[in-house]
């Protein structure tokens, strides 16, 4: 299926984090938000207003990041409708 463009999955799933882009924000070449998880791991920082990926253009449902680098997870991610 090919993506809705309905922002659904940007608004529900947690983004974990590779060891290599945790070490990139660390060193200050990614300027990415990060929180650690219940569990310890590494993750993309939710929006505190809503709980969204903070990459996510509210108006558009579209990722503002896209064509730039964004989180593995978030480009592995396919889209099943």
């Amino acid at each position: 299926m090919t993506c809705k463009k309905c922002g659904r999955c940007c608004m529900e799933m947690d983004i974990g984090l590779s060891k290599q882009e945790v070490e990139a924000v660390q060193a200050g070449e990614l300027d990415w938000p990060l929180q650690i998880s219940p569990l310890g791991m590494y993750m993309l920082a939710q929006d505190p207003e809503d709980g969204g990926c903070p990459f996510l253009d509210r108006d558009t449902r579209l990722c503002k990041r896209y064509g730039q680098r964004r989180p593995a997870a978030c480009s592995a991610f396919f889209c099943e409708g």
